[in-house]
């Protein structure tokens, strides 16, 4: 299609895929696939997905292909954009429904699309080595930040929101509705981490949890008591993974259901192991 070597892919159908692997994706990015195409021969309907194998097909990111806008022979040009959820694992699949098709594809292309505060680093950190974050200036972070809450959440200096400086204010309505935390840490498999940070909580309905989450193996430790409601508290877990790869960083209440408000601040995370 373009210089001297392009893809060729056929399928029989009956939703028979090709699997696109050695693209390392970070969790909750946002990414840009682009490519250009031309069909030999079509069937019915033609999907491009990012699937990952550490949860069910609800995780899947997929859009169809419009066959009726094209024509055998004619090259065309690809492009969606992909939000991804907690897992690192996602992988680009390219398949038919029912009926089988050929196609050439060419200059794929993936582009991580950074955010205003959602810089495009990642790091993994070696024995001994720490990460700390303040949450004091949220649009230069080192190594990357990203946020998805249930309902509310955000990095505030209200006073009467936060523990030092900027601090970051988190609610929840129970049902273990959770903060997910992508700090760009590249989690080694095997290791230990060390996890400290301040809290405060204004509103307790349920213990609350810190949780490493790779889809498939959860480390937690619970904290949060009644009695702490309104006091300035230190968490510190050793919390050791598996061989998974694709570990996110979770603080959630328990199922019951009620508002739960906390104030986090000064996360710090060492690898000791």
């Amino acid at each position: 299609m373009d210089g001297e070597r392009s893809l060729y892919i056929s399928s029989a159908g009956s939703f028979a895929y090709v699997k696109f692997d050695g693209i390392k994706f970070q969790a909750k990015g946002i990414y840009e696939l682009t490519f250009d195409y031309k069909f030999i021969s079509k069937g019915e309907n033609f999907y491009v997905q990012m699937r990952t194998d550490s949860s069910d097909y609800s995780h899947d990111k997929f859009v169809n292909v419009d066959m009726s806008k094209t024509e055998l022979g004619e090259i065309y040009h690809f492009k969606t954009q992909f939000s991804l959820d907690g897992f690192s694992d996602y992988y680009l699949m390219m398949f038919p429904s029912n009926t089988g098709y050929e196609l050439v594809i060419d200059n794929l292309k993936y582009t991580r699309l950074e955010g205003v505060n959602n810089p495009v680093v990642s790091k993994e950190l070696q024995v001994g080595e720490t990460l700390e974050e303040d949450f004091n200036d949220p649009y230069s972070l080192k190594i990357g930040f990203d946020l998805s809450q249930t309902p509310n959440c955000d990095i505030t200096s209200d006073s009467d929101l936060i523990i030092d400086g900027k601090s970051l204010y988190f609610e929840s309505d129970g049902s273990y509705h959770c903060l997910f935390i992508n700090n760009g840490l590249i989690y080694t498999p095997n290791a230990t981490y060390k996890v400290e940070f301040d809290y405060k909580i204004i509103d307790f309905n349920d213990t609350v949890y810190f949780q490493l989450n790779s889809g498939s193996n959860t480390v937690y430790k619970q904290f949060g008591s009644p009695e702490e409601e309104g006091q300035f508290c230190h968490f510190e877990a050793s919390l050791t993974i598996d061989a998974a790869t694709n570990y996110v960083m979770q603080i959630f209440p328990g199922a019951t259901q009620g508002l739960t408000k906390i104030i986090i601040d000064n996360l710090k995370i060492t690898r000791i192991e």
